[in-house]
């Protein structure tokens, strides 16, 4: 099984369950890969806070990239990434007010966390897996941190259980992922934020309609339908 997408801009608010799930399977004779990239959305308050912002578990492969200013708060776990292998990139989100901010237990260590914002989360990080934090701001540690140069950034690293460690901490203020403000509804979806990145898609491809012959003749033309003007099948 193969996927990708992109989730942007949506004010995915009080689900009655996670607000963004991907789910593989476990079979020995196949493989799960979904390849995502979720970025300026609000995710909050999932399960009334009892279930999971975003959830990415049991697959082979594939790359997640949750990034640029996310705003995922007031759930059981903001993101969870478990069972699973491959390069993901949490990157310039605000994840604030979760029981837990961040659970990775992967079955390797390529996951790249930086430039977010960690604000006051019950248990801001946990990381069995070993992957890299750098560059992120925590509101239990920050704003106090030792930083002599002063050159912005803590003097010393902050432990994230099991055994790691944010290396480069950033000292002082907030880098303000949440500053764009949560999303406003309107008719057709939400208003969306400036300051987002704004992504083109493809255009779809352009299918041209075969001709298909039968005995009698005929059935489907790329010049019209039959029965329509301009169809081989036309009355007139």
């Amino acid at each position: 099984m193969e996927s990708s997408s992109y989730i942007l801009q949506n004010d995915i608010s009080d689900n009655g369950k996670e607000g963004i799930y991907f789910e593989g399977f476990n079979y020995t004779n196949a493989t799960s890969r979904i390849s995502s990239n979720i970025m300026c959305n609000d995710v909050r308050n999932s399960g009334q806070g009892n279930n999971n912002g975003v959830e990415v578990i049991n697959l082979d492969t594939g790359n997640i990239g949750i990034w640029h200013q996310n705003i995922i708060e007031n759930n059981q776990i903001g993101i969870l990434i478990e069972n699973k292998s491959g390069m993901d990139g949490v990157q310039r989100n605000y994840i604030g007010l979760n029981t837990v901010g961040l659970l990775l237990n992967k079955t390797d260590n390529n996951t790249y966390t930086n430039y977010n914002d960690f604000d006051q989360n019950g248990l801001q990080a946990f990381d069995r897996s070993l992957s890299q934090f750098t560059r992120n701001w925590w509101s239990d540690y920050s704003p106090g941190c030792l930083d002599s140069q002063p050159d912005g950034w803590c003097d010393v690293n902050r432990p994230i259980p099991i055994a790691n460690q944010d290396v480069l901490p950033k000292a002082g203020l907030w880098f303000g992922q949440k500053a764009r403000g949560y999303f406003v509804k309107a008719n057709t979806g939400v208003v969306p934020k400036m300051s987002c990145n704004q992504v083109i898609l493809p255009p779809p491809p352009i299918i041209t309609v075969p001709t298909f012959e039968s005995p009698q003749g005929p059935i489907i033309t790329n010049q019209g339908e039959p029965g329509n003007p301009g169809s081989s099948q036309s009355d007139g």
